[in-house]
């Protein structure tokens, strides 16, 4: 299948108001303005037509930035891309630069700019733009970008934020003597940054993007934190909820204790009595960079894990009461014992109870919405790779995780007679589910490894290859006696994944997600969540508006209170059920 590109009227407006503004309302102007004083009465103007707010004109200095907010899952990548091409043939700008914070991200950029350079040039009837990704193995590649070719470099704030990065080192030869990004600033590009937040939140990431010698800075973000700059166009998440441009969002919480939430911390060994003091070791998820990872704590009387960790959601447990070294449990003053084992034992019993649900819920989306030619998909964020692959020297096999997947899938397909009109029905149920992991090269030493990690390695670019490169057959139904559908991703309906996955892709068909892992921080929440967010799409790539359908359920591991808290006021105000 392939996917039709539909023409929305708030991305129109999104690009239009930049255009007008560096225009100066003008639609026969042909050069960008940089004389600061009119420029900054044209931005007076965009404002006051989009009722926003003027913050001063400090925007200006030393070069000219905006912000333009797009909701997660409306289309923020084609609205820039648009916004380039626009630029280009209103203004015959040919050098553009887009930052992005992680390689997840370029990797879905970079997707979408081999995919829409036909398209975009066709509805806005100009020249194709030559596109490449930086690398700095290939700097040769920066040479062509100073000519007058219509030239769009993607590459990652990390290529370029540090002394020591090769773009920023001085040649005696080559590169006319001096440093390749010479080859950049000499260009005065028009600069994109994707998710400003990220990129250039610290003063790294601003340095790194004035070294670019901007000629003007297009701020894209669903959540803005710098806003100093003027905010050209909004479409946040009441616009998108109130023009039906998103799914809505249910979650199924976690009830597993009597306080609604799993303790997520557990005794790591027999507690010690050393010097007369007792002290235990216990395991918890303690913040570290902005997320949450698990760490061997130690604990005596009357300490506070909130604290040690400095994780609120640990406030509940209150200051350890008891350490008992006879019977191994460390108790807390709301009554919670830790021992040995207990984390896992209850979250085998969450993790089961989650699963079932998710996949009772995707079957019975698939009898409502196959007729439609919807494909429904369902996304697992895991805690640990080994959990679902575990690594040999025979090969990789399963892990419980993977197997308790087959087993309820088995069990809830079979269970009821309703389910044998699926197209999928007699698909093999290795066959429904598969992962996507950073993966270690393979070597004569070494064979294929998977693990664990952040979602930003250069590992995890196997990853998103992988699933960049399935986009659209993941979207396609598998129907029997149909050869064209028997295909792996047509068959494919479970996806598994650690963290390459929680950003830079998303699917349309993304109906069910569930979250074994911890919960982090809040932008980790908002980011999985963004992967099920857009419109679905039908058989013939058209997207298929249907409020009463269109609901992504969230599985999480924490209370539906705790779940929409974190999302924020303005999304679970509007989306959140």
């Amino acid at each position: 299948m392939q996917i039709n590109y539909e023409k929305l009227g708030y991305q129109k407006k999104a690009v239009e108001s930049v255009i007008d503004t560096l225009s100066g309302h003008d639609s026969t102007m042909d050069k960008i303005i940089v004389d600061p004083e009119i420029l900054d009465e044209s931005v007076k103007k965009t404002l006051l037509a989009n009722n926003g707010k003027y913050p001063d004109d400090t925007y200006l200095s030393p070069f000219p930035q905006f912000n333009i907010e797009m909701e997660t899952g409306t289309g923020k990548t084609m609205v820039y891309l648009q916004t380039i091409v626009a630029l280009h043939k209103q203004f015959g700008e040919n050098k553009f630069i887009i930052v992005v914070p992680s390689r997840a991200i370029k990797s879905g950029v970079a997707d979408s700019l081999d995919k829409l350079k036909d398209y975009l040039s066709d509805i806005y009837n100009t020249d194709k733009y030559h596109y490449f990704v930086y690398d700095s193995k290939q700097i040769s590649n920066l040479q062509d970008f100073e000519g007058s070719s219509f030239e769009i470099m993607l590459m990652t704030v990390q290529a370029f934020n540090k002394g020591t990065n090769v773009i920023n080192q001085e040649y005696s030869e080559g590169f006319f003597g001096g440093r390749p990004l010479d080859q950049i600033t000499n260009s005065n590009p028009i600069v994109i940054v994707d998710e400003p937040q990220s990129v250039d939140g610290a003063i790294a990431g601003k340095r790194a993007i004035s070294s670019l010698n901007p000629k003007v800075v297009l701020r894209y973000s669903a959540t803005h934190k710098d806003v100093q700059y003027p905010l050209l166009y909004e479409f946040g998440p009441v616009q998108a909820y109130k023009e039906h441009m998103v799914k809505h969002i249910e979650t199924l919480g976690t009830d597993v204790d009597t306080d609604g939430n799993i303790p997520v911390v557990e005794l790591k060994e027999q507690p010690k009595n050393k010097d007369n003091k007792l002290r235990a070791k216990v395991i918890a998820y303690k913040a570290v960079n902005g997320d949450f990872d698990k760490k061997v704590i130690t604990l005596s009387i009357n300490d506070s894990l909130a604290k040690k960790t400095k994780n609120p959601r640990y406030n509940a447990l209150g200051l350890v009461a008891e350490i008992n070294v006879l019977e191994s449990f460390v108790e807390f003053e709301n009554g919670y014992r830790a021992v040995i084992g207990s984390l896992e034992g209850e979250r085998e019993i969450w993790v089961t109870s989650q699963m079932q649900a998710m996949i009772r819920d995707h079957l019975d989306r698939e009898l409502r919405m196959q007729s439609q030619g919807i494909k429904v998909l369902s996304l697992v964020f895991l805690d640990e790779v080994k959990n679902y692959r575990i690594y040999t020297e025979e090969g990789s096999k399963s892990g419980r995780y993977a197997k308790l997947f087959e087993q309820l899938y088995t069990e809830i397909l079979h269970s009821n007679p309703k389910y044998q009109v699926l197209n999928d029905y007699n698909v093999p149920v290795s066959e429904v589910h598969d992962g996507y992991f950073a993966k270690d090269k393979v070597t004569k030493k070494k064979p294929e490894m998977y693990r664990d990690s952040k979602g930003d390695s250069v590992k995890d670019e196997s990853a998103y290859n992988a699933i960049m490169a399935d986009k659209e057959g993941l979207l396609t139904q598998y129907v029997p006696g149909r050869p064209e559908t028997d295909t792996k991703s047509a068959k494919l309906r479970f996806i598994f994944t650690h963290s390459a996955l929680k950003e830079g892709w998303d699917n349309p068909n993304v109906f069910q997600i569930l979250t074994i892992t911890t919960p982090k921080n809040d932008l980790t929440r908002r980011q999985k969540i963004g992967r099920g967010l857009r419109i679905p799409v039908n058989q013939e790539g058209e997207r298929v508006y249907n409020d009463d359908q269109n609901v992504v359920t969230i599985y999480a591991n924490e209370t539906f209170e705790q779940f929409a808290a974190g999302l924020g006021p303005r999304i679970k105000s509007v989306q959140v059920k």
